[in-house]
Order: structure tokens, then sequence, then C-alpha cells
């Protein structure tokens, strides 16, 4: 199973959530499911920031797929709108 990691600091709240329901949409007809969303409390290391999100997918290429769509290149302006930093992260369970 893969794992999309996602931290972002929001800068417009609608925006934001324009985006998510739309990106979310696209992530969950690719297979992915919701496992944890929340708002990011201290750091340890690293700079991350505002909210958290992390799904799981069947497979790299199904998260791949959303992020290298047509459908999700129409959402760039808005994202860029919602988020002043955003990190996007692929990972696999081990």
């Amino acid at each position: 199973m893969t794992l999309l990691i996602v931290t972002a600091t929001p800068q417009d709240p609608e925006a934001m959530q324009a985006y998510g329901a739309r990106a979310g949409a696209l992530l969950v007809a690719a297979g992915g499911e919701l496992l944890s969303r929340g708002r990011v409390t201290d750091r340890i290391a690293g700079e991350p920031e505002g909210m958290s999100m992390v799904m799981r997918f069947p497979d790299a290429d199904a998260v791949k797929g959303v992020f290298g769509s047509e459908a999700y290149a129409e959402l760039l302006p808005l994202r860029e709108r919602a988020f002043s930093s955003l990190n996007i992260a692929v990972a696999e369970e081990v």
C-alpha cells in the first residue's frame, strides 16, 4: 500500500475549501482512503505547519495518476491561492 502525506499552511480559507473538495474527489476516485486529517500543533524537526492529511492508496501509480492528470492541473491556480506552503509526499507502507 502507498501513503499520501500532505502538510500545508492555509492562506485563503475559501480557496482551500474549494481546492479540498475538488482535489479530494479526484483522490477518492483514484482509490484513496482518508486515514487522518489534523492540525499541526508542534514540530520536532523540519517545517510542517498548519494542517496535515494522510491517505492510503492501492499503489503509487494511483497517486501519481491524480497529480499528473489534466483535471488536477486545472486546480493548480486554486491550490496556489489556498496555501502559503504545501508539502506533498508519497511513501510506501512497510
